[in-house]
């Protein structure tokens, strides 16, 4: 029995790293007896993936894991029995059967919806660094690789940018073939409008989608 499943992380959750996330999920697992699936060899693992780990600090409307059983459960109770172990912070939303995709959710996505949360900002001010990053073709920006620090260009990574109230909304690049990470959205954003990341009170991931702008859940 394959399941995608659709989860949250907020609360305190948002600092824990995704390799604690992953184990807190697998602990979980156990505590509700759940008959997972386990690797072959010498150091079996529980069946778990998750699409694409968070940034520390951030928090999620919408996380997945994929995971395997080894025998069927109805899908709401599954969600009961992980809901009932999990800590404040997690939480499953949604659990689907998969039986017949084979595609992993890493190799799925593609793109991702963030928001980011201003307080006390100038919104015309705001509006205006977004038209004039958007304009440009190249966007250029320092970033942190294995190598160094380089000047890398983001703008072909960003689809879209819009402000409602006062958080801004980021469609960009996401996966294991190109991540933007919306770190680098707000420095090229602080260029153009000195202090706005001082201002960010949140960064939430709304969702995550394939090629075609679908959610896991849609393919």
């Amino acid at each position: 029995m394959r399941l995608r499943i659709k989860f949250e992380k907020k609360g305190d959750m948002r600092y824990i790293s995704h390799l604690d996330l992953m184990r807190t999920i697998s602990r979980a697992i156990r505590r509700a007896l759940l008959p997972i699936a386990y690797t072959q060899g010498f150091n079996p693992q529980p069946k778990i993936s998750v699409a694409l780990p968070l940034t520390l600090g951030y928090t999620s409307d919408g996380e997945y894991m994929d995971m395997e059983l080894i025998e069927d459960l109805p899908l709401a109770e599954v969600i009961s029995r992980l809901n009932d172990q999990l800590p404040d912070g997690l939480k499953i939303k949604q659990c689907i059967r998969i039986e017949n995709i084979n595609t992993s959710l890493m190799a799925l996505i593609r793109f991702a919806l963030y928001g980011i949360t201003f307080e006390d900002i100038d919104k015309e001010k705001l509006m205006e660094a977004i038209q004039e990053l958007m304009n440009n073709d190249t966007v250029l920006v320092k970033k942190n690789t294995k190598s160094g620090i380089k000047e890398v260009n983001i703008r072909p990574d960003i689809v879209k940018l819009y402000l409602e109230e006062n958080t801004l909304f980021a469609l960009v690049s996401a996966g294991s073939q190109r991540n933007l990470n919306p770190d680098l959205v707000l420095n090229a954003l602080d260029i153009r409008y000195k202090g706005i990341k001082s201002k960010v009170v949140n960064i939430n991931r709304f969702d995550m989608y394939d090629e075609n702008m679908r959610t896991p859940f849609e393919v």
